[in-house]
């Protein structure tokens, strides 16, 4: 087992997940985005920003807007969201920097590797660690997934199914809604991918609430969502 280790913080050296979200978040901040603390996913990372939070008092900084240190350090704004480095967890996670990637968009895939590791900190929005990307083929569209291992994807629309996944995203129970619907933009061993984004909320915030990528499985009409990755851009914790 391996461990790095800063201040006398340890992360193991993990394998990130098979698939990973890719969101847009400026002009120049495009990357794998590791969201923090909102469910299962990423564990390890979950408990090492918890404890990179108390040892270096990053709540404590961003109340104070002191984003002048190591511990933090302001990269980028945009509209809602701003872009912090932290030195502890750019050591620990120094051995992906330089790690190739493919990236899946609307239209086709590329290659591109992560050239910086980035955090976001919020007390309303989504956290999440970002793995910045170098530059990104526009000819794919914009970017949706990533994955170590290049998996075929077969790129198309499919109207119907896509009509008749936004009607069981209408129909479940849920207290917050956005107006982006859901887009079909591929297949890939059996599960069809989608994902809600207008691709605007880098520039006007109103313009998409809850951004995401999602693969659903299909049985007997019954859509069965395997996995879901977003972001909240509204603040539901602060509402």
């Amino acid at each position: 087992m391996t461990f790095l280790k800063s201040q006398n913080i340890e992360l193991e050296k993990y394998e990130l997940d098979s698939i990973i979200p890719v969101f847009k978040f400026s002009e120049n901040s495009i990357g794998l985005t590791l969201v923090l603390w909102e469910s299962e996913s990423n564990p390890d990372i979950n408990k090492f920003l918890s404890r990179i939070a108390k040892s270096d008092s990053l709540w404590t900084l961003l109340s104070r807007k002191n984003f002048n240190s190591e511990k933090l350090r302001l990269i980028e704004t945009t509209n809602r969201l701003s872009l912090f480095t932290n030195k502890t967890l750019s050591d620990s996670l120094s051995y992906l920097i330089g790690k190739e990637f493919y990236i899946y968009g609307q239209n086709g895939l590329c290659n591109s590797k992560i050239s910086e590791i980035l955090l976001c900190l919020d007390e309303c929005l989504t956290n999440f660690v970002l793995l910045k990307l170098e530059a990104i083929d526009h000819s794919i569209g914009n970017p949706l997934i990533a994955t170590r291992k290049k998996v075929e994807i077969q790129f198309s629309r499919n109207l119907k199914i896509e009509k008749e996944f936004n009607q069981f995203i209408d129909s479940l129970p849920v207290d917050y809604t956005d107006t982006v619907p859901s887009i079909f933009f591929g297949e890939w061993n059996n599960y069809y991918l989608f994902y809600s984004d207008n691709f605007l909320w880098h520039i006007d915030s109103k313009s998409c609430k809850f951004p995401s990528r999602s693969m659903v499985f299909i049985r007997n009409k019954y859509f069965n969502i395997k996995w879901k990755h977003g972001l909240d851009l509204f603040g539901i914790p602060c509402d």
